[in-house]
Protein backbone atom coordinates (compact mmCIF):
# COMPACT_ATOMS: atom_id res chain seq x y z
CA UNK A 1 0.00 0.00 0.00
CA UNK A 2 1.45 3.31 -0.69
CA UNK A 3 2.75 5.22 2.02
CA UNK A 4 0.41 8.33 1.28
CA UNK A 5 -2.28 6.46 1.46
CA UNK A 6 -1.64 4.58 4.13
CA UNK A 7 -1.34 8.01 6.04
CA UNK A 8 -5.17 9.19 4.53
CA UNK A 9 -6.10 5.63 6.35
CA UNK A 10 -4.56 6.23 9.25
CA UNK A 11 -5.69 10.04 9.60
CA UNK A 12 -9.14 8.84 8.72
CA UNK A 13 -9.60 6.06 11.54
CA UNK A 14 -8.07 8.40 13.79
CA UNK A 15 -10.50 11.00 12.85
CA UNK A 16 -13.70 8.45 13.01
CA UNK A 17 -12.20 7.88 16.55
CA UNK A 18 -11.67 11.26 17.34
CA UNK A 19 -15.36 12.16 16.22
CA UNK A 20 -16.78 9.99 18.67
CA UNK A 21 -14.98 11.33 21.75
CA UNK A 22 -16.61 13.91 24.35
CA UNK A 23 -15.72 17.65 23.54
CA UNK A 24 -13.67 17.64 26.86
CA UNK A 25 -11.17 14.77 25.78
CA UNK A 26 -11.38 16.52 22.47
CA UNK A 27 -10.14 19.86 24.21
CA UNK A 28 -7.32 18.04 26.14
CA UNK A 29 -5.94 16.44 23.02
CA UNK A 30 -5.95 19.67 21.24
CA UNK A 31 -3.98 21.46 24.14
CA UNK A 32 -1.66 18.73 24.16
CA UNK A 33 -1.11 18.97 20.74
CA UNK A 34 -0.63 22.70 20.71
CA UNK A 35 2.14 22.54 23.85
CA UNK A 36 3.59 19.57 21.39
CA UNK A 37 4.04 22.52 18.49
CA UNK A 38 5.34 24.98 20.66
CA UNK A 39 7.70 22.69 22.39
CA UNK A 40 8.82 21.85 19.10
CA UNK A 41 8.84 25.10 17.89
CA UNK A 42 11.17 26.05 21.13
CA UNK A 43 13.47 23.00 20.44
CA UNK A 44 13.85 23.93 16.49
CA UNK A 45 14.46 27.63 17.53
CA UNK A 46 17.25 26.30 20.03
CA UNK A 47 18.94 24.17 17.46
CA UNK A 48 19.41 26.88 15.18
CA UNK A 49 20.84 29.17 17.80
CA UNK A 50 23.11 26.44 18.64
CA UNK A 51 23.90 26.01 15.15
CA UNK A 52 24.68 29.26 14.85
CA UNK A 53 27.24 29.49 17.78
CA UNK A 54 28.87 26.37 16.65
CA UNK A 55 29.39 28.00 13.13
CA UNK A 56 30.74 31.60 14.55
CA UNK A 57 33.45 29.49 16.68
CA UNK A 58 34.46 27.43 13.83
CA UNK A 59 35.23 30.77 11.98
CA UNK A 60 36.88 32.19 14.80
CA UNK A 61 38.95 29.30 15.62
CA UNK A 62 39.59 29.03 11.59
CA UNK A 63 40.75 32.57 11.97
CA UNK A 64 43.10 32.11 14.94
CA UNK A 65 44.99 29.41 13.96
CA UNK A 66 45.43 31.08 10.71
CA UNK A 67 47.01 33.92 12.60
CA UNK A 68 48.97 31.43 15.02
CA UNK A 69 50.40 29.69 11.60
CA UNK A 70 51.56 32.48 9.92
CA UNK A 71 53.16 34.37 12.58
CA UNK A 72 55.10 31.19 13.55
CA UNK A 73 55.69 31.05 9.51
CA UNK A 74 56.80 34.66 9.83
CA UNK A 75 59.06 34.29 12.72
CA UNK A 76 61.07 31.42 12.12
CA UNK A 77 61.87 32.94 8.49
CA UNK A 78 62.62 35.85 10.60
CA UNK A 79 65.13 34.05 12.61
CA UNK A 80 66.74 32.13 9.80
CA UNK A 81 67.59 35.60 8.26
CA UNK A 82 65.73 34.92 4.93
CA UNK A 83 63.30 38.12 5.34
CA UNK A 84 63.37 41.76 6.25
CA UNK A 85 61.12 41.87 9.74
CA UNK A 86 59.60 44.77 8.93
CA UNK A 87 58.75 43.37 5.49
CA UNK A 88 56.94 40.53 6.64
CA UNK A 89 55.10 41.65 9.04
CA UNK A 90 53.15 43.99 6.65
CA UNK A 91 52.87 40.89 4.37
CA UNK A 92 51.78 38.67 7.34
CA UNK A 93 49.32 41.68 8.34
CA UNK A 94 47.82 41.57 4.78
CA UNK A 95 47.89 37.49 4.08
CA UNK A 96 45.54 38.30 8.06
CA UNK A 97 42.87 40.37 6.58
CA UNK A 98 42.88 38.25 3.50
CA UNK A 99 41.92 35.26 5.27
CA UNK A 100 40.06 37.48 7.57
CA UNK A 101 38.26 39.34 4.37
CA UNK A 102 37.71 35.63 2.93
CA UNK A 103 36.36 34.09 6.14
CA UNK A 104 33.82 36.81 6.73
CA UNK A 105 32.67 36.43 3.04
CA UNK A 106 32.09 32.80 4.13
CA UNK A 107 29.93 33.03 6.67
CA UNK A 108 27.95 35.28 5.06
CA UNK A 109 27.66 33.00 2.55
CA UNK A 110 26.45 30.32 5.21
CA UNK A 111 24.41 32.56 6.55
CA UNK A 112 22.71 33.88 3.43
CA UNK A 113 21.95 29.60 3.08
CA UNK A 114 21.20 28.90 6.59
CA UNK A 115 18.38 31.94 6.14
CA UNK A 116 17.50 30.20 2.89
CA UNK A 117 17.25 26.97 3.99
CA UNK A 118 15.00 28.34 6.70
CA UNK A 119 12.76 30.41 4.03
CA UNK A 120 12.05 27.11 2.24
CA UNK A 121 11.35 24.98 5.03
CA UNK A 122 8.54 27.58 6.51
CA UNK A 123 6.98 27.95 3.16
CA UNK A 124 6.94 23.60 2.84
Amino acid sequence: MDTQVRMQVRNGVIGELLWDLPDSLKDIIKQRQRRLEEKSSLVKNSLNELMKSVESTEHTLLGNICEVFLKTLVKARVEDGDRDPADETSRTGILIKSLMHIEKEQSQCASTSQTTKGNDSQKA
